[in-house]
């Protein structure tokens, strides 16, 4: 017999051995055979060689196995627990987030109202300064009444717009606006 050698190189047949198979096994190979188009010959010495390999392996040891399962399983716990432990502190940290949120937002409608409450005390700060002061000044150096009462709705105007723009800004801010809320107000 010719020397074959395998397609990927690495082994070579020596020799041929001749055998008898079962007859269900004979019958089962050839099933095979015809199935796949592998020659028998090649079949039996493929099935061969998987049985020398699975001898040369050492036994199975299933205390190392069952000591290596019960390890994995002892690990997949521990993940678990700290899986749940994580999930526990996350959400605290979300009620606390949600807690922390609302306590900020009630500070910062504190602040808008120390603001509206600010800009409505300057406001009547400007006034007053525009009726004794100003006023005042006009009056002395002679200007016609019609005139300082012109001056005086324009500021007041001026100054309703401004502190009505003012007020929305602060409104917007804290987002009064969004929740229905307007006309930032103390109220102490």
């Amino acid at each position: 017999m010719a020397e074959e050698i395998e397609p990927n190189g690495d082994r070579r047949i020596l020799g041929s051995l001749t055998f008898r198979p079962w007859e269900d096994d004979y019958f089962y190979l050839e099933e095979i055979s015809k199935n796949s188009g592998i020659p028998v010959r090649t079949l039996c010495r493929d099935l061969i060689s998987e049985a020398v390999r699975a001898r040369k392996q050492p036994p199975v040891n299933y205390e190392e196995i069952m000591h290596r399962l019960e390890l994995l399983t002892e690990h997949l716990q521990t993940g678990n627990r700290r899986q749940e432990e994580f999930l526990i502190k996350y959400d605290q940290n979300e009620e606390r987030e949600a807690q922390l949120k609302q306590v900020m937002i009630a500070q910062l409608r504190r602040l808008g109202g120390v603001l509206a409450e600010v800009l409505g005390a300057a406001i009547l700060v400007k006034r007053l300064i525009w009726k004794y002061v100003v006023y005042e000044v006009l009056k002395g150096l002679k200007y016609p009444e019609s005139r300082i009462s012109s001056h005086w709705e324009t500021e007041i105007k001026t100054s309703n717009a401004e502190s009505s723009e003012r007020l929305k800004q602060v409104d917007k801010s804290l987002g009064n606006e969004e929740n229905g809320r307007s006309g930032t107000v103390s109220k102490r």
